[in-house]
């Protein structure tokens, strides 16, 4: 079975809808690993892990929480 990694998007420590809807999809595929940077990311594995995800990777450096493009 393949694996599969979501980037979980944050906002305001809040996890995106979209990256849940990405999970739920993802497990029908594999083995589904989600990464969740930035502040709040240690309390948004929780959810992360009732949609799906077998283990989540987490950094909560503030240094993640601004966009740069």
């Amino acid at each position: 079975m393949p694996s599969i990694l979501v980037y979980a998007e944050l906002s305001g420590g809040k996890v995106a809808g979209t990256s849940l809807e990405l999970l739920t999809r993802a497990r029908d595929l594999g083995d589904v690993y989600a990464v969740a940077l930035g502040s709040g990311a240690k309390a948004a594995a929780g959810a992360l892990g009732k949609h799906g995800a077998k283990v989540v990777h987490v950094s909560e450096d503030a240094a993640f929480d601004d966009y740069t493009a």
